[in-house]
């Protein structure tokens, strides 16, 4: 089941069942029709149990289509679960903005002067705490 909201210029889509064909042609065509003027699509994974090898493309795919109408894709996809090590298997995470909570997905913000395709860092996608500043020895 996917499941679509607005919230001011962002779409979140909750996929609620396995990320597989069926699911892939629905999301396609709930994206090409309603979100053409987003900012951003969330799309929450947390729910859902698994990703075969046609919904792990469709992701990619996905990316590039929205990519083209300066558009940002977030996942939300739980650290550990099935589809997390199915993208990091396969190395479609360094390819896609990961976030481990919805919260994450939401607040993040693009960094300043950074294109609207911005690719994640090779480290991995998910935001990361910035370091402390160092100490000048005294």
């Amino acid at each position: 089941m996917l499941v679509q909201s607005m919230a001011g210029r962002s779409w979140v889509v909750r996929c609620a069942q396995p990320l597989d064909a069926q699911a892939s042609a629905r999301l396609r065509t709930l994206v090409s029709g309603s979100m053409q003027r987003a900012r951003r699509v969330i799309l929450y994974l947390s729910a859902a149990a698994y990703a075969d090898s046609v919904g792990l493309r469709e992701l990619l795919a996905l990316q590039q289509r929205l990519r083209l109408q300066g558009t940002e894709l977030r996942l939300v996809v739980p650290p550990g679960s099935r589809i997390d090590r199915a993208l990091r298997l396969v190395g479609f995470a360094s390819l896609l903005a990961l976030y481990p909570t919805a919260r994450l997905a939401w607040r993040a913000t693009r960094k300043p002067g950074a294109p609207k395709s911005a690719t994640p860092s090779p480290e991995g996608s998910r935001p990361r705490r910035p370091a402390a500043p160092k100490r000048a020895p005294a």
